[in-house]
């Protein structure tokens, strides 16, 4: 999972999708086959740190970080690759993971801590001390250029379908300039002509010189030309908005489970029928569990006889009676910020 929660120096360094939630909502693209080569893929650290060769029992531990807590037991996520000549890859793995760490800081003073945290993850990993240094150096370029797309960000104004391709462009170019022609390509390439993809649409659909079958065939012409793996995704993206919409309207009508299964083996096939329903048995409980405990916990916060840190301690145990794991107990947590945020509004 990627980690987005570092509030420095700004959203607009890692994508500019946020303008328009259009762009949210637009499936992304499968990635493309990946250079040859190893790759190390990084896990959680161990909660004591172990020696090896590279690091020395006197050696202190990474002080924590502002937001350590919200990736507790989670995996660090990306990947580092090299290709078959041992050079570092630039591609969108090392920025995930780049934006793992980044996303655990608050200020440009933590800095500090979250590269040598990077370090520590990728020693015991094993990871090559000169790649380690590449990912560090590479890291500085990126930071570099995030700091500079956050001028952009206060640059914006008004987020219209123009100032969105002008920003587009300044953001190309600012990639090139900070990161070079590879690294820019390999962190932002497929993003962008996504991006690209759907303003050039957006473009078409409101021009009023043309007819609905000119814009229908200006459209396919579009598609045609994206790479094969974002025609694959964005037709599986179609089916499976067409399934959504039929099951829905099938439900409110008042469709059994079954006819529901036999739609989608027709669509998808079984073994697809049988994973979505599962899937709908895992939403249920979860939704009966969260009912459970959300009633559980507005009586505990109307009960005047405790005090603020006895209802925190009863809470933290009411999660553990409801949920299964760490991950299901952050989601809790999450969903009832939403929840007071919403009474709030």
């Amino acid at each position: 999972m990627g980690i987005k929660h570092g509030l420095w120096p700004g959203a607009i360094a890692g994508t500019i999708t946020f303008v328009f939630s259009l762009y949210l909502l637009s499936p992304e693209s499968p990635e493309a086959p990946s250079p040859e080569g190893s790759v190390t893929t990084l896990q959680p650290s161990n909660p004591e740190p172990e020696v090896d060769g590279n690091r020395k029992p006197t050696e202190t531990a990474p002080r924590e970080l502002p937001l350590d807590e919200t990736v507790e037991g989670i995996a660090i996520d990306g990947a580092i690759r090299v290709d078959m000549n041992g050079n570092l890859v630039y591609d969108r793995d090392l920025r995930r993971f780049m934006d793992f760490f980044i996303g655990l800081t608050q200020s440009p003073e933590d800095e500090a801590a979250m590269r040598e945290r990077m370090r520590q993850a990728m020693r015991e990993k094993d990871v090559p001390e000169t790649i380690r240094q590449d990912v560090i150096d590479t890291l500085n370029r990126y930071l570099d250029y995030r700091k500079a797309a956050a001028n952009l960000e206060t640059r914006m104004g008004e987020a219209s379908p123009e100032r969105m391709r002008n920003v587009l462009k300044d953001l190309k170019q600012l990639r090139r300039s900070h990161l070079g022609e590879a690294m820019a390509e390999g962190f932002f390439g497929r993003e962008q002509r996504r991006i690209e993809n759907q303003l050039a649409r957006q473009r078409i659909q409101s021009n009023p010189d043309l007819s609905t079958d000119e814009k229908r065939e200006r459209i396919l012409e579009l598609e045609e030309n994206l790479p094969e793996y974002a025609q694959q995704v964005r037709e599986r993206s179609r089916t499976y908005t067409n399934l959504r919409e039929k099951t829905r309207r099938m439900r409110e009508e008042g469709a059994s489970d079954a006819e529901i299964h036999a739609l989608r083996t027709r669509e998808l096939g079984a073994e697809a029928a049988d994973q979505l329903a599962e899937l709908d048995d895992q939403r249920a409980q979860w939704q009966r569990r969260l009912e459970r405990y959300r009633q559980r916990k507005q009586r505990i916060q109307d009960n005047d006889n405790l005090t603020r840190a006895d209802r925190r301690n009863v809470l933290e145990k009411l999660r553990s009676e409801h949920f299964d794991s760490e991950a299901e107990r952050r989601r809790a947590r999450a969903l009832s910020r939403i929840d007071a945020s919403r009474q709030d509004g």
